[in-house]
């Protein structure tokens, strides 16, 4: 269940009673889930936080951040999507790389 983001919060989240009932009560598989969320109206600002990066992994210990508009930042530097913070320390310690991939678009 926790494959699909599975959530006890069946108020928020009533798609997870589904999978929870189909699952553990009944025992019935395979199921067809749509997900109904609407970005643009089922969200809410998070406050800034200052996280610890452990061999490159930070957990945000917040229920339901949807990554399209998560923005995380080196410092002070939002990070591009795609990249990690490993790419962002690299080009900190050797400025000559960033220098030759500016050139080189």
């Amino acid at each position: 269940m926790e494959a699909v983001g599975y959530n006890d919060d069946f108020e928020a989240y009533t798609l997870c009673e589904c999978i929870s009932a189909a699952f553990s009560v009944v025992g019935v598989a395979p199921m067809v889930l749509i997900n109904v969320l609407d970005p643009a109206k089922h969200k809410a600002d998070i406050s800034e936080k200052t996280m610890q990066v452990n061999d490159g992994v930070a957990v945000l210990d917040e229920v339901g951040v949807l990554l399209e508009g998560l923005t995380i930042k080196a410092d002070a530097t939002p990070l591009e999507a795609g990249k990690g913070l490993h790419d962002h320390m690299e080009q900190r310690r050797h400025p000559e790389h960033r220098t030759a991939q500016r050139r080189s678009r």
